[in-house]
């Protein structure tokens, strides 16, 4: 179904989803457009969202990924846009949950 998205775009928005990072092509990631949907057109229209959403704030994402090292794994706060201010706020609990889980509490 990913394949058939792909395919239903324009030759603009087929070229500009080619110039995102690799992660953003990712299979996986393309399947959240999937996800909750019955269509293939709503899955198109979510997909096209996301392509204006990147288009309109291309500056700001390219100024925030810069921030984050490519062999990154983890969330670390310390890559994130005031970061730092948040970091009573949040706490992160490993294997926090009795599914094996991890856990994340945002403190208001």
């Amino acid at each position: 179904q990913v394949q058939a998205l792909w395919q239903r775009l324009t030759p603009q928005e087929h070229a500009q989803l080619r110039a995102t990072p690799d992660d953003v092509q990712h299979l996986l990631f393309m399947t959240r457009f999937l996800r909750g949907l019955t269509t293939l057109e709503g899955a198109l229209g979510r997909l096209r969202e996301m392509l204006a959403y990147r288009g309109e704030h291309a500056a700001l994402i390219n100024r925030a990924r810069a921030r984050i090292p490519e062999d990154t794994l983890d969330f670390n706060l310390d890559f994130v846009l005031h970061g730092e201010s948040l970091k009573d706020g949040i706490k992160f609990i490993p294997q926090g949950s009795s599914d094996g889980c991890f856990v994340e509490l945002i403190i208001i």
